[in-house]
């Protein structure tokens, strides 16, 4: 990979991780645009890593309170005691069905999952009611608060800009 290809993908990273598309499906794309070589799913996750301490460094006064509460009710024999100590059980009862997905299919993302050949679109006249339905599933989850990095960040904006200026 070049030192092109990177920055290319860096900005193609930073700029569709917080909208509600696909960052990784970008990270795909685009090097198949270009005629480059597929970066390979270690690089997209390298490269969200700094999507993350991004996000971390923005939200580390929430992360910090996050922590303390959650310690704190743990210490207590409380954990759901406070909004901060719930809010941090949620975050973690919420990231073990992904972990658990992502770890079962690892082969599968490491691989056949990146082909492009393997999107729902490539065969439609073969397709069935139950691809359509998934499909429908999957872009309808997308639009549920919290389920993409953009509607957390918007929300945790809008959270903040209504705690600032006294509306709740």
């Amino acid at each position: 990979m070049t030192i092109l290809e990177a920055a290319v993908l860096g900005v193609v990273q930073g700029l569709t991780e917080f909208l509600p598309i696909s960052s990784t499906a970008h990270l795909r794309i685009v090097p198949a645009l270009f005629g480059w070589a597929d970066p390979g799913a270690a690089y997209s996750a390298v490269i969200q890593c700094g999507t993350l301490a991004a996000v971390m460094v923005a939200l580390w006064r929430d992360i910090t309170s996050l922590v303390a509460g959650l310690v704190a009710g743990l210490r207590s024999g409380r954990p759901l005691a406070t909004p901060e100590s719930r809010v941090a059980v949620m975050i973690a009862l919420g990231t073990l069905p992904i972990v658990a997905v992502g770890f079962s299919a690892r082969h599968l993302i490491r691989g056949e999952a990146r082909a492009l050949s393997k999107t729902p679109f490539t065969n439609l006249p073969d397709s069935s009611v139950l691809n359509a339905l998934a499909t429908s599933i999957a872009s309808f989850s997308a639009e549920i608060g919290g389920t993409s990095s953009a509607n957390f960040i918007s929300h945790n904006a809008n959270r903040k800009i209504a705690r600032s200026t006294g509306a709740i």
